[in-house]
């Protein structure tokens, strides 16, 4: 098991120190906000964990875009977490998104599509709808 309570404050550091010096809409910073949400969401911190994927994806959709692949990863993150959240309808919303973005990006047969594409499926059956969910995992 991995120390994330020394690697939530060493991130959470680095992020404050980030942001100070490449400023609070670089997309250095946020990917290492992306990092204190992983870490915080391992240590069961849904709330705190999303705050930041939330704010990583605002930062990444003005820097680089909504059709980058960085972006994808936020949908992605900030959707998981919502769905361990019980906000299903949110979390598929996200999940979605981030599947249509990985599709553009990379193609129907490429494993980020296919991962993202059985999250969804997850999602869908959280939500009851079990026939939706069991035609995406296939």
């Amino acid at each position: 098991m991995g120390r994330y309570g020394d690697s939530l404050q060493m991130l959470t550091e680095c992020s404050e120190l980030q942001r100070r010096v490449l400023g609070p809409r670089d997309p250095g910073y946020a990917v290492t906000l992306n990092n204190v949400g992983i870490c915080m969401e391992h240590r069961g911190n849904y709330e705190g964990a999303l705050s930041k994927f939330l704010e990583c994806q605002e930062i990444t959709a003005e820097a680089l875009g909504e059709d980058c692949p960085e972006y994808a990863t936020t949908l992605m993150n900030a959707g998981m977490c919502r769905l361990r959240l019980g906000q299903s309808n949110e979390a598929c919303e996200k999940l979605k998104r981030c599947l249509d973005v990985r599709r553009g990006l990379f193609g129907a047969s490429h494993p980020y599509f296919a991962s993202t594409l059985c999250s969804l499926g997850l999602c869908l059956e959280a939500l009851g709808l079990f026939s939706e969910g069991i035609a995406a995992h296939k």
